[in-house]
């Protein structure tokens, strides 16, 4: 963390930040920044120019969410050698001791560089761990699934990682949408889920996720006309994992409206966030030209025509996982 604030590229943006005395200069620098670090995305600049500087240099000195970083954490939890013997039954020679080593060899290098509530699902289990170490000691033989101290904080870190079938392991993506629609208020005629079976199960941060999707289909029922349908799909492919949700709206959007991420307010925001680090958010639609066109919502670019989904029409926001092998 010392050398990543005394870096040339942080302190330059400090520097720079020291000199803004407007609002405007604020929001342009802001509006910069976020093509590259989707956390100053549509971030509040308030009247307080100077209370705003800091609040900003407190974010600029913590790293950017690195999405290969987080999916190395998330790989360890399947890995022999990395978090995946600590979220499992084990050998009853696994010390305090042993679990620590795990964290600073897999956890700890990274730790500012992931997500915020993944990283607190992790520290939770970690904290559960130092709860062990004061009573019981390093040298203690821990079995992290039953010991009545990390239990839970194990069964948690599992189920809000990963996405599968056991129900006791993992978020089951089919039955927690369900909730979700239900929870909203949406009628079964307005959504309907076309998967069938996920398969095996892939990694992310399942509550971030969820909460991405919640926000989409929210903004969707206040926008998709009455008559249309709104679908959510999965598909495996090569070695991504693609989640969509769409309409069947025949009608393009202004040609302009995916030209930047401007039209992205309120619940889209704060997908944005959620999903930082953790997948590609891309949303794809027709435009009025009847081309069809893929924003990349994380730094707003324009997503190669060869990304194009099987979609001929139809608004569809689609979040796209690495497979971690």
């Amino acid at each position: 963390m010392r050398k990543f604030r005394e870096s040339l590229k942080v302190t330059s943006l400090q520097a720079r930040l020291d000199l803004i005395n407007s609002e405007s200069e604020l929001d342009l620098f802001v509006k910069e920044i976020a093509e590259k670090d989707a956390r100053f995305f549509n971030i509040s600049v308030k009247p307080d120019v100077q209370k705003t500087k800091i609040d900003f240099k407190e974010i600029l000195s913590y790293p950017p969410i690195d999405s290969n970083k987080v999916q190395g954490v998330l790989k360890s939890l399947k890995t022999n050698e990395g978090f995946k013997k600590l979220v499992h039954e084990n050998s009853p020679d696994l010390s305090v001791s042993d679990c620590y080593e795990v964290l600073c060899e897999h956890y700890d290098p990274i730790v500012y560089f992931l997500p915020k509530l993944l990283k607190d699902d992790f520290e939770f289990w970690k904290d559960n761990l130092g709860k062990a170490a004061e009573k019981n000691g390093e040298s203690y033989l821990i079995n992290v699934i039953k010991d009545p101290i990390i239990a839970n904080a194990t069964k948690q870190l599992k189920i809000n990682t990963r996405f599968g079938r056991n129900t006791n392991e993992s978020s089951h993506i089919v039955k927690k949408i369900q909730g979700l629609i239900k929870d909203i208020g949406l009628s079964d005629d307005k959504v309907k889920i076309l998967i069938t079976s996920h398969g095996a199960t892939f990694y992310t941060h399942t509550p971030s996720i969820l909460k991405s999707i919640n926000k989409v289909l929210q903004s969707m029922s206040l926008h998709t006309d009455k008559a249309d349908t709104i679908y959510i799909d999965l598909s495996k492919r090569d070695k991504v994992v693609e989640l969509r949700v769409f309409d069947d709206s025949k009608k393009g959007v202004h040609n302009e409206l995916l030209n930047d991420r401007d039209f992205a307010h309120g619940k889209l925001s704060d997908v944005v966030q959620l999903t930082n680090g953790l997948c590609k958010y891309w949303i794809e639609s027709t435009l009025e030209d009847e081309t069809r066109k893929i924003l990349n919502m994380h730094d707003g670019s324009e997503i190669n025509k060869s990304e194009l989904s099987d979609l001929k029409h139809g608004f569809a926001h689609r979040f796209i996982f690495q497979k971690i092998s």
